[in-house]
């Protein structure tokens, strides 16, 4: 019997002089992706033009690479189509760089009809410009073939994946059409919107369980969570939609994320944003986490008065280590909790409120028969701060969204009763 096949690769990264590894990352992708990494390689220094690695380094992964024999050889920096070329040419075996990895992630995760167009609609955007030099370099006679039988090929393929886009971003359309029909309809009946946002394993999927006792699926992944889940939160009276969203990772392009187009609409179209930090990882990963997160909100023009900061995990670290990573946070809003452990979650749905308007009111309505599915519809729908019996009357304090409350001052009028809201006094 045979044994199953198992992808296997190696991982090669250059960086300047200074700068941090990404390799462990990298490494955790390329787990993620099903690949068993045998070996890895490093340089410090300048880019090569030619193979992105010095010739050095390159003879070293040719003579790596023929004693191992991996299935791919995966770059964590951006490779060029010319670099690409060569390195393949040279080590006869096939190369891709970081987007290319979590590209593959994506479409092992992908689930519903739209992740999975969004996915293919991101291969073919990242591919775009690589296809378009693959044109130019197909007509080099130093270039017999390249990527193909020839120029004719590779230009036949170019003008197909143009096509391809095409009818792939006409498609998602539809699902855009469709979701602002619902988002018009969650506006009527007076839903505000919360976007769930942190770099990928943060813990998104397992807060938003936590908020609303749903089930949506978690691992501990990078990119469990592609599809977007949006679930019902009740909170002092005020319907409260809670949106999980893609996680980040650091050198991810904005262009490829953009594929991603509901995610981030969620997150544009949110009243308000709390983004994931990784308590128990070390202090400079989450500043570099974080940071990315700040950037993609920045390029996606999101207010950025409009958030604050859930740092997540808290399980994991003691005493110290909270409070002392929790200073750098000491300007912002920013909750400790833990979402596997359901500490603190009042503290969020607190906060959640800070943000959302509201309005209060103070009620009394006549004590008699007519009056109880009234009470029943302020304690459902309403947040009932103060309320008082007296002989013939029923007074409340109430605290709910300004279509709700509108609806509250019919039902009062209709009960012959008063209504008066704060601003009134």
């Amino acid at each position: 019997m045979s044994e199953p096949y198992t992808a296997t690769a190696i991982l090669v990264e250059r960086r300047h002089r200074g700068e941090r590894s990404r390799i462990a990352e990298l490494n955790r992708l390329a787990l993620d992706a099903g690949y068993t990494v045998i070996d890895v390689l490093e340089q410090i220094g300048e880019p090569n033009s030619a193979f992105q690695i010095g010739k050095g380094k390159v003879k070293e992964l040719e003579e790596l690479v023929n004693q191992i024999m991996p299935t791919k050889v995966i770059f964590e920096n951006e490779l060029k189509p010319i670099q690409i070329y060569n390195l393949q040419k040279r080590l006869n075996c096939e190369v891709i760089s970081k987007t290319e990895l979590i590209l593959e992630i994506f479409a092992l995760r992908a689930g519903s009809k739209e992740a999975k167009l969004q996915i293919e609609l991101a291969s073919l955007k990242y591919a775009l410009p690589r296809l378009k030099e693959y044109v130019s370099l197909s007509k080099k006679t130093e270039l017999p073939g390249f990527h193909g039988p020839g120029q004719y090929a590779v230009e036949k393929h170019f003008e197909s994946t143009k096509r391809k886009i095409k009818r792939i971003e006409n498609e998602l359309e539809q699902y855009r059409k469709r979701r602002t029909i619902s988002r018009k309809r969650r506006k009527r009946l007076d839903f505000s919107l919360v976007a769930l946002m942190g770099y990928t394993n943060s813990g998104k999927s397992s807060l938003l369980n936590a908020l609303t006792e749903s089930s949506v699926p978690v691992a501990n992944k990078l990119f469990t969570t592609l599809n977007t889940f949006t679930r019902l939160l009740n909170i002092r009276g005020c319907k409260i939609l809670i949106t999980d969203t893609v996680g980040l990772v650091d050198g991810l392009s904005h262009d490829m994320i953009r594929a991603f187009h509901s995610t981030l609409e969620e997150i544009n179209l949110s009243d308000v944003i709390a983004i994931l930090v990784d308590l128990s990882d070390t202090k400079d990963e989450i500043i570099r986490k974080y940071t990315v997160c700040l950037q993609t909100l920045k390029e996606i023009t999101v207010n950025m008065n409009s958030y604050f900061v859930v740092a997540n995990k808290i399980d994991r670290c003691d005493e110290f280590e909270i409070e002392e990573k929790m200073q750098l946070f000491r300007d912002k809003i920013c909750i400790p909790i833990s979402a596997l452990q359901k500490i603190n979650l009042n503290r969020i749905r607190e906060t959640i409120m800070d943000f959302i308007p509201t309005k209060r009111a103070y009620i009394t309505v006549p004590s008699n028969g007519k009056v109880m599915s009234f009470i029943s519809w302020l304690y459902d729908q309403t947040y009932v701060l103060d309320q008082q019996n007296m002989n013939s009357e029923i007074s409340f304090e109430i605290e709910a969204s300004s279509q709700v409350i509108t609806r509250a001052k019919k039902y009062v009028n209709n009960l012959n009763g008063s209504f008066v809201t704060q601003n009134e006094f």
